[in-house]
């Protein structure tokens, strides 16, 4: 019954008609046997290096194998799906190798250190935006934007940041990502000069969820999710190194609801990092996050199954709240500041203050003014209102309530409305 309403209700954004039209010429070269877009690892590898002029960690030729073999053998990618992948994995292969030219001429960058940086690891859909959003406004705070984590060397410089060329560029790449998922930008607005989450920075080494919001790939996906984290939490805090060798501020300001897998990797990498969690009720949380990546994965697949997505969404974010919870008893010792959705939504700023005060970290009347300025020029829903309902999803709100039983029991607190 679940899936023929599942059926009924979807709703899918229509393909705009030049995606289309990319997608039936690839179809037609490909029943004659040609196929002009190339997903061989070995291939795109030695482009790569030729062009660079150096070795990759040999992490990174795993994760390329691993990424794109699991892309040949799917059935389900556009033309246009694997244009993309393609040109994606060789840019990122190439920040990848100015990482590394960059670290080995100026061995420096490796001796900075990170002090006590906050990171948001928080289920996805729970106000993690809006906060790190809001917190980017304090110029104490330093956080990942866009166009940095998409185009890392040479390295920014604060002279130059607000102005940097390469936001134009990543903000033209944008702009096409809005044509082709033309819902995306109600349930998550991006810019290039916005601060972003740091799984992109992951995807820099091609170990990141990042690919799954708009390709799926479950072998990928099982991979990575079995990978050991602490060493990409390690190729992370030399990304952040290198970000903040001619920019940097008195913290870094962290956030992504992978962190909620790799809570203990961070603790290791970052003794001292400080965690903020927002909580809201895991029903709302899987069916937003299977929506976001519904509507991304109509830009690149043939055929989305929305009830496949809730399934995944379901399994991989009860996952992670399971390991965050484990990390959670494993360090007593760490600094934790749990919120309220609804009580950051109702008064963004008190969350703020709480923060702060739990941090032992002064917010100085410039930075109050800039977020209270930033809460005036971005109400909620700006993009429009976010819709959609169990039925479209295949999900049962009670079987959600059993998986994160754990989960709502201990932060009952924070979850009442």
């Amino acid at each position: 019954m679940l899936c023929a309403m599942a059926f009924l209700h979807a709703r899918t954004a229509p393909v705009p008609l030049p995606v289309r039209l990319l997608n039936a010429a690839g179809r037609s070269l490909k029943k004659f046997g040609a196929d002009p877009v190339s997903l061989d690892a070995e291939r795109l590898l030695a482009g790569v290096k030729k062009r660079a002029g150096t070795q990759l960690d040999p992490a990174v030729d795993e994760a390329a194998r691993q990424l794109l073999g699991s892309a040949q053998r799917s059935q389900n990618l556009t033309f246009f799906g694997r244009v993309f992948l393609s040109r994606t994995v060789a840019q990122r292969l190439g920040n990848h190798a100015g990482i590394q030219a960059t670290l080995a001429a100026e061995p420096a960058i490796t001796r900075q250190t990170i002090d006590r940086p906050w990171f948001i690891a928080a289920l996805p859909r729970s106000g993690t935006t809006l906060l790190h959003r809001l917190l980017a406004e304090d110029p104490n705070n330093r956080v990942p934007r866009q166009w940095e984590m998409d185009r890392p060397c040479p390295p920014p410089q604060r002279a130059s940041y607000e102005r940097d060329p390469r936001i134009t560029a990543v903000g033209r790449d944008i702009a096409i990502l809005n044509r082709l998922a033309p819902g995306f930008r109600t349930i998550h607005a991006i810019g290039a000069a916005e601060p972003e989450e740091c799984i992109n920075l992951f995807a820099n080494d091609l170990r990141s969820v990042w690919f799954l919001v708009g390709l799926d790939l479950p072998e990928y996906a099982h991979w990575l999710y079995h990978q050991d984290l602490v060493p990409l939490y390690r190729r992370h805090r030399l990304q952040l190194q290198l970000l903040q060798w001619r920019y940097r501020a008195e913290r870094w300001v962290l956030k992504a609801p992978m962190h909620l897998l790799g809570l203990g990797p961070i603790l290791s990498v970052y003794p001292d990092a400080q965690i903020i969690t927002t909580h809201r009720d895991p029903v709302s949380v899987v069916l937003s996050e299977a929506s976001l990546f519904r509507t991304m994965r109509q830009a690149f697949q043939d055929n989305v199954d929305s009830t496949a997505i809730g399934r995944e969404m379901l399994d991989h974010l009860g996952d992670w709240t399971d390991a965050a919870l484990g990390a959670r008893d494993a360090h007593p010792g760490t600094r934790f500041v749990d919120l309220s959705y609804h009580a950051l939504i109702a008064d963004p700023m008190a969350a703020v203050r709480h923060i702060y005060t739990a941090f032992d970290a002064p917010l100085s009347t410039t930075a109050t003014l800039r977020m209270e300025a930033w809460l005036r020029n971005n109400r909620q829903h700006k993009h429009g209102v976010h819709r959609y309902t169990p039925e479209e999803f295949g999900i049962d709100p009670d079987h959600v309530r059993r998986r994160f039983v754990r989960y709502s029991e201990r932060f009952a607190a924070h979850l009442s409305s």
